[in-house]
């Protein structure tokens, strides 16, 4: 899947979607843009924004998403991760959405999501220095991932390290 992102100075957004099926491309524009960031962003600031879009699977079915995000400032300070120590700006921020599948006309089922992320965000640094996200069950928040920026080692410093292999083609 991909998405297709739009930055300005009051916003940044994804505007569309996609995936790849069979090689070939399918693409679906939002019909209401998922409004990741409304800037300026300050401490103790909330926004909130709403999001639409279907995405046609051809003759197969669609898939379909409606729902809003709840952005927080929450927090700030310095945080320290293996990539250095950081004046950063916490937002906590909360997707509620209603996603939908439809399956050849013939099967519909949908389903509430509701995830959180909570990222730091220091000046200078064009994505998060660090993230946590997972569902939120119960009114419970159950992280399921966990990243952070670190610097490139050529070999892990202990034996219990995580070790990354990646692989890619042109395609």
């Amino acid at each position: 899947v991909y998405r297709f992102y739009k930055n300005s100075a009051s916003a940044f957004e994804i505007e569309g979607v996609g995936l790849r099926y069979s090689g070939f491309p399918i693409p679906s524009y939002y019909d209401d843009n998922d409004e990741l960031y409304q800037f300026p962003l300050d401490y103790n600031d909330i926004d909130s924004s709403t999001f639409s879009y279907t995405l046609s699977l051809l003759t197969f079915g669609a898939l379909q998403t409606k729902g809003y995000r709840i952005n927080k400032a929450d927090g700030w300070g310095q945080i320290t991760t293996p990539y250095g120590t950081f004046d950063a700006l916490r937002i906590t921020t909360d997707i509620v959405s209603r996603d939908s599948i439809s399956i050849g006309g013939l099967i519909d089922f949908a389903f509430d999501n509701h995830q959180r992320e909570v990222k730091w965000f220091a000046k200078g640094e064009g994505y998060p220095v660090m993230q946590v996200s997972g569902a939120v069950i119960a009114n419970q928040f159950a992280p399921t991932a966990v990243t952070y920026r670190d610097n490139y080692r050529k070999t892990p410093p202990s034996p219990f390290a995580p070790v990354a292999s990646f692989e890619a083609d042109t395609l």
